[in-house]
């Protein structure tokens, strides 16, 4: 996801790339920190970080640097970064 991410903002010709590029390295270095590797919203046990957390936090950073952006980021990516169905037992 963040290569299309890295795609989408260089197709908006933003001058962001490095800020973003700086912003998924701070996110995956404090997911790798964890013992366990299992996304922290859904607890899934199959990534680190799905596609839900990382458009929620790549999305907030974006929102922060122009609400605009950040809301043409969730329109864009809206299937890819819907919330995750959780089953309970």
């Amino acid at each position: 996801m963040t290569d299309k991410v890295e795609e989408w903002l260089t197709s908006k010709k933003l001058n962001i790339i490095r800020d973003f590029r700086q912003q998924v390295r701070n996110l995956l270095d404090s997911v790798s920190a964890r013992e366990k590797m299992s996304c922290f919203s859904c607890r899934s046990e199959a990534t680190a970080i799905c596609n839900y957390c990382f458009g929620s936090r790549v999305g907030g950073w974006l929102n922060k640097q122009d609400k605009i952006l950040g809301v043409e980021f969730a329109s864009y990516f809206k299937e890819e970064i819907a919330s995750p169905k959780i089953a309970f037992a």
